[in-house]
């Protein structure tokens, strides 16, 4: 019998592994989980605050220590105080001592950590205006000290 012809041949269909076509679909959905768990991992969860504990010592002046499960943007820290002190009427009265105005608010926010000694994250001083007394002013912001916390208070 003579051998065909290469050209005049007629194409047979190869043999299709079972297996050959689900590996494109797989791949893709495996490149859009991973897209999926990229996203999620860049959605960072809200600082939460975990403890607001009040160390004051003198009559006008009101110290917080603010614990945080982790660190906020640096705007952030401005805000919750903001928001801390007007929610309190710190700026109109007084809580513990009724009739002596309060002349600055101090707050200090720690990041505790398991296993870890605190950290002083931020220190914040609001100060009460001279103008208009019902009023707080912003005097500073100091951020990003990895000071620890031993024996902060007595400095």
């Amino acid at each position: 019998m003579p051998s065909p012809n290469p050209r005049t041949a007629p194409v047979l269909p190869e043999r299709v592994h079972p297996h050959s076509r689900p590996l494109p679909q797989l791949m893709s959905l495996l490149l859009i989980a991973f897209c999926v768990c990229c996203g999620c991992s860049t959605v960072h969860l809200k600082p939460r605050v975990t403890n607001i504990a009040d160390y004051s010592r003198e009559k006008d002046i009101k110290t917080y220590v603010i614990t945080v499960d982790s660190k906020m943007k640096d705007e952030d820290y401005k805000n919750w105080t903001q928001q801390h002190f007007e929610e309190n009427r710190l700026c109109l009265e007084n809580p513990e001592y009724e009739g002596i105005p309060i002349y600055e608010i101090h707050y200090h926010f720690v990041l505790r950590r398991p296993g870890y000694r605190p950290r002083r994250i931020a220190f914040l001083i609001w100060r009460n205006s001279p103008d208009d007394p019902s009023k707080m002013n912003h005097l500073f912001t100091y951020i990003g000290s990895s000071v620890s916390m031993q024996n902060w208070l007595l400095r």
